[in-house]
C-alpha cells in the first residue's frame, strides 16, 4: 500500500532541518572619549594645568558633535585644571613658585650629597651630621673639598677573613695601622699636613660584619679643613712630586722598625737596615738623575749626597756584629739627614718649609 494514500510521508523522505537563527549580537559599548580621559589625568596630577583645561574643552566639543561617553571626566578635568592653573598663577604673582622651586632644588641637592659611610670613596670630602665625629652615623653629607669640611677620605681597604674583626682591640689596632699607611700614601707630603690633622676611619658595624660588610674607610679629620690634602698631579708639578716621592719612600722604609727587641730578633733589624740603605741609595740616584730647575739644582744635589751618606751608615748597621754597633750606625745615619738641607730643598721647589710637630 502506498503510504501516501493514507496521508503519511513516503519512505526515504524526512522533514527538512531548519538552521536555528543565531543569537543576536550584543550592543556595542559607546566608546569613551580619549581626550576626556587625558584631561582628567592631567587635572589630577597637576602637571601642565592649562593643558588639562584645553583638552577638557576640546573633549566636550567632540562629545556634543560625535557623541560618546566621558562628559563627566572632561568636566572634572576642566575643573581640576582650572584650579591648578589659578594656583600656579597665584604662586607666580606672589613669588611662591620661586620659593617652591628653590625648596625642591635644595632638597634634591641635599639628597644627592647624602652618602652612606660604606659608599664613600677616595677623595670624597664630607661633613658629619651635627659635627659629632664620635657618634655612629649611617649617612654623611659630601661637599666639594674647597669648602670647609669635617673629613676627607684617603682610601678604602677590604678586610679579609684572616683580619681581626672590627670592634675588638686587635681589630681597632689593625684598622688604625691600615689607615695610617693609606693616609701616608694619599698625602705623601707630611710637611704640608695641618698641625691638628688626625687619622679617622669607619669600620663595619656588628650587624654589617655579620651580613658580609668588609669595607674599612680611611680618612683625615681636623678643625675647619679646607682644600684637599691629596698629593698628585692636580696639586703639584712634576719636580715637586719627584722630590716628595723620594722623601716619602725613605720615610716609609726607615719607619718600619721591627716590633721585637734587637736581642730577640737581630736578623729582623739587620734586614730593616739593608732595606733602608737600599731605599736611600735608590732615591739618591733618582734625585741626581733628574734635571732640576736651575734655582733648585744645588739644594737637591746636597740632599742627594745626604741620602748617599746616610745609606752607607745603614749598610754598616746591617753588617754590625752586636747591638751597640748597630745602634751607633743607625744614630749616625739618622743624624746625616739634616733638617736644614730638607728645608732648603723644599724652599727651592716652592713647598712648605714648616716641619711637622713630631720633627720639631
Amino acid at each position: 500500500m502506498d503510504p501516501s494514500a493514507q496521508g503519511g510521508q513516503p519512505y526515504g523522505q524526512y522533514q527538512p532541518y531548519q538552521q536555528p537563527l543565531p543569537y543576536p549580537r550584543p550592543p556595542q559599548p559607546v566608546p569613551v572619549n580619549g581626550l576626556a580621559i587625558t584631561s582628567l589625568v592631567v587635572g589630577i596630577v597637576c602637571c601642565l594645568p592649562p593643558l588639562g583645561l584645553i583638552l577638557g574643552t576640546v573633549a566636550l566639543r567632540q562629545l556634543r558633535r560625535k557623541g560618546g561617553r566621558g562628559k563627566g571626566m572632561a568636566i572634572a578635568g576642566i575643573v581640576l585644571s582650572s584650579i591648578s592653573t589659578l594656583l600656579v598663577l597665584l604662586m607666580v604673582l606672589t613669588g611662591g613658585a620661586r620659593e617652591a622651586w628653590n625648596g625642591f632644588r635644595e632638597g634634591f641637592e641635599d639628597a644627592a650629597r647624602s652618602k652612606g659611610t660604606g659608599d664613600l670613596r677616595r677623595g670624597d670630602c664630607f661633613n658629619v651630621p651635627g659635627g659629632d665625629l664620635e657618634r655612629v652615623v649611617v649617612n654623611v653629607e659630601t661637599v666639594p673639598c674647597d669648602e670647609e669640611h669635617d673629613a676627607e677620605v684617603s682610601g678604602t681597604y677590604r678586610l679579609q677573613k684572616s683580619d681581626p674583626a672590627p670592634g675588638s682591640p686587635r681589630g681597632e689596632t689593625f684598622a688604625e695601622e691600615r689607615c695610617l699607611d693609606i693616609n701616608a700614601a694619599y698625602a705623601r707630603d707630611s710637611w704640608a699636613l695641618p698641625k691638628d690633622v688626625e687619622t679617622y676611619y669607619y669600620i663595619p658595624t656588628e650587624e654589617g660584619w655579620s651580613g658580609g660588610d668588609r669595607m674599612l674607610t680611611c680618612a683625615f679629620t681636623g678643625d675647619a679643613l679646607k682644600g684637599s690634602l691629596h698629593v698628585g698631579p692636580d696639586s703639584h708639578d712634576p719636580d715637586q712630586l719627584s722630590y716628595i716621592n723620594a722623601e716619602h719612600i725613605v720615610e716609609t722604609v726607615s719607619s718600619q722598625q721591627p716590633e721585637a727587641d734587637f736581642a730577640d730578633d737581630p736578623a729582623a733589624y739587620r734586614s730593616w737596615a739593608r732595606k733602608t740603605s737600599g731605599a736611600l741609595s735608590e732615591q739618591a740616584t733618582a734625585l741626581r738623575a733628574r734635571s732640576w730647575p736651575e734655582e733648585a739644582s744645588a739644594a737637591l744635589g746636597a740632599r742627594a749626597r745626604q741620602f748617599e751618606a746616610s745609606g752607607r751608615h745603614w749598610d754598616l748597621a746591617a753588617k754590625a756584629a752586636d747591638e751597640d754597633t748597630f745602634w751607633t750606625h743607625v744614630t749616625t745615619a739618622e743624624g746625616t739627614l739634616t733638617q736644614q738641607a730638607r728645608i732648603a730643598a723644599r724652599d727651592a721647589l716652592g713647598l712648605s718649609t714648616t716641619p711637622p710637630p713630631e720633627e720639631g
